[in-house]
Formats: C-alpha cells, sequence, structure tokens
C-alpha cells in the first residue's frame, strides 16, 4: 500500500490525465476486439445470411435495415470498419501521449523531491552512504518509475479490460469454448504469482550490483589523482572487473527467470488453442 500511496502522492496535477488514459485503454481494448467482430458480423450474417445468435448482432442488424438492405449497402459495412479502426489509432495516439505527459511530471516531481532530500540531510549520512548508491537512486530507480507509469499501468488496465470483454464476447457467442477458453486462467494467476514473489529477490540483486558499479566507478573518477599516485591502475581495473561482471551475471540470472518466465505462460495459452 505504501508504494501506491506514493504513486498517488505524486500524481497530483495528473490524476485526471491517468483517469482518462485508463478510459481511453479500456476503450481501445474494446474497439480492438470490436473490429473482427465486425468482420465476421459483415462475412456471416449480412453477406451469407446467417441469422445472427447474438442478441446484439441481431439487434443490430435489425436498426440497420436488416441482411438484405446491407447486402445492397455494403460500403455501410466498410464505413463502420474504417470508423472503427480511426478510433483505435486516435486512441492509441493519446495512450501514448498521455503515458509521456504523466511519467516525465511525475518524474521531474520525483527528481526534485530527491534533490531537496539530499540536501537537507546531514554531513555524517553523506560519509556513510556509498555516493553510487545514491547516484542509483537518483538515475536508475528514477527511471524504473518513469517506465513503470509510462507503460506498465496502462498495459494491465489493457490485459484486464481486453480479457473481460473477450469473455464477454465469447460466452455471448458459444458458453462451451468460452469455458475452454478460461480454463488455464487459475492456473496462469497463481503461476505468475508465486513467479514474482520469486523473482523480486534476483531483481534486489541485480539492483544492488548495479549500485555497488556505480560506486566504484564514481570513486575511481573522483580519485584517480591518488589512483596514479601510488600507481594502483592495475589493482582497480580488476576490482571493476569482478564488480562488472557480478552485475552481469546477476542480470543474466534475472533475465533468464523472465525469459522462463514468459515461454512457459505462453505455452500453457497455446497449448490450450
Amino acid at each position: 500500500m505504501r508504494k501506491f500511496h506514493f504513486i498517488w502522492e505524486f500524481l497530483e496535477g495528473n490524476r485526471k490525465r491517468m483517469a482518462a488514459m485508463i478510459i481511453l485503454v479500456c476503450v481501445y481494448a474494446f474497439l480492438n476486439l470490436c473490429s473482427p467482430l465486425l468482420f465476421s458480423f459483415m462475412i456471416d450474417n449480412v453477406i451469407h445470411a446467417q441469422p445472427a445468435n447474438n442478441p446484439v448482432l441481431a439487434w443490430l442488424l435489425d436498426h440497420l435495415g436488416g441482411a438484405a438492405y446491407l447486402q445492397r449497402n455494403l460500403w455501410i459495412g466498410a464505413a463502420a470498419i474504417l470508423a472503427i479502426n480511426a478510433l483505435i489509432c486516435v486512441c492509441v495516439f493519446l495512450r501514448g501521449y498521455w503515458n509521456a505527459v504523466i511519467s516525465e511530471e511525475v518524474c521531474r516531481k520525483v527528481r526534485n523531491r530527491l534533490y531537496a532530500h539530499l540536501q537537507s540531510l546531514p554531513f555524517s549520512y553523506h560519509v556513510r552512504i556509498k555516493t553510487g548508491d545514491l547516484v542509483q537512486r537518483c538515475t536508475s530507480d528514477v527511471d524504473q518509475i518513469r517506465r513503470f507509469l509510462a507503460g506498465q499501468i496502462s498495459e494491465v488496465v489493457y490485459s484486464v479490460a481486453t480479457a473481460l470483454a473477450a469473455l464477454l464476447i465469447l460466452f455471448s457467442i458459444y458458453r462451451p469454448l468460452a469455458w475452454l477458453a478460461v480454463i488455464s486462467m487459475p492456473l496462469l494467476v497463481i503461476y505468475a504469482y508465486v513467479f514474482f514473489t520469486r523473482v523480486q529477490k534476483a531483481f534486489l540483486a541485480s539492483d544492488e550490483a548495479e549500485g555497488d558499479l556505480s560506486t566504484a566507478v564514481q570513486e575511481n573518477l573522483s580519485g584517480i589523482r591518488v589512483v596514479k599516485a601510488f600507481n594502483n591502475e592495475r589493482e582497480e581495473i580488476r576490482k571493476f572487473e569482478q564488480k562488472n561482471a557480478r552485475y552481469r551475471d546477476l542480470t543474466f540470472k534475472m533475465i533468464q527467470y523472465l525469459g522462463a518466465y514468459w515461454g512457459t505462460s505462453d505455452l500453457i495459452c497455446l497449448t490450450q488453442i
């Protein structure tokens, strides 16, 4: 809850944009599913004049003049398909624009707050803490927040909205097939929860290794004269290579976890198909 409170606090001034973006993503997910559904409607229920089993499609067919009228005026279906895809393009643009505006504005506030906080800390804190850790907090960690706001929130909303809309459409078309389509969803939810609970340790280890690497770079850059004065370049290079190799190995391990997760989850979904 503290993490959500942190995000909510820094969203001040952009909360309406965030709400509008979430609504827009839901509309975008719905339109994405409506486009192929409209193609199916035009081919099956209009051109081939098959009866519409879906009550929504049946209502739409009646209010548009019936199958015979639409067969003589196929441009209506073409115009509807073009209009839906045009709305999808507008939604994609606004989604990217608002994501960028919100994420950059929040990161600006976070950087300003971090800088003001660092200036107010006592001298003893700066003596005790590693400068590389501070550099990482002000760069990599802030960038993680930006990437979360710029992509992850909208992706989560899009995934949930797409799943719910797809389930509604599937159950309205053919319920037995819809039940088969959702049979793996509980397994995927449990698998994702267990995976992300365990992978947090790998992320933390990689993050700490990056902080050690940043500290090594900062100390060598600020103390380069001392290193050269004592002819200690080889030792410092050796230390840096060790920390760099450790950061590489831990990050590679984290990427392996991610690859295993996405590969396994895709396999479960495709096996169901």
